[in-house]
């Protein structure tokens, strides 16, 4: 059974897009992965055209993108479909203010490939539905009929 402080976190995982499909033993498992991590005002998070070997859910605090109004808030992850498509990120992302993060290794999410392969595809399956979902949204802006 969670203690409270994780049932708080496991609530957040299972609101993200990516996330959000699996049943609450999934998400423990998911949960398990990630880091803690904290960064202060200015710290960098992401740089800008370097693909990401991690991705970041805000627990609290903000995290913003290339100093514009564009920020990563509680409850909101970033850098998820860069990192698990080994995409460069497009921005550089920072702490816009004490910001406390569950940061997952892509290393680590792979290894549920051999230790869970159920809910490798299921997170698999739902970043590519994301990802086309992204690339569909792209185009529709790129070329308005």
């Amino acid at each position: 059974m969670a203690i409270p402080k994780d049932l708080k976190l496991l609530k957040i995982i299972q609101k993200l897009e990516l996330f959000a499909h699996l049943t609450v033993e999934d998400a423990q498992v998911v949960l398990s992965l990630s880091e803690r991590k904290t960064y202060e005002p200015g710290d960098i998070v992401f740089r800008a055209r370097e693909v990401p070997h991690f991705f970041v859910v805000v627990v609290s605090g903000q995290l913003c993108l290339d100093e514009t109004i564009y920020t990563t808030d509680p409850g909101e992850s970033n850098g998820a479909i860069s990192a698990l498509t080994r995409q460069p990120h497009l921005f550089t992302v920072s702490a816009a203010s004490r910001s406390a993060v569950l940061a997952f290794e892509i290393l680590s999410i792979r290894t549920l490939k051999s230790s869970h392969p159920s809910l490798y595809g299921k997170i698999l399956e739902r970043a590519l539905e994301l990802a086309g979902n992204l690339l569909t949204e792209h185009m529709d802006l790129t070329n308005p009929t």
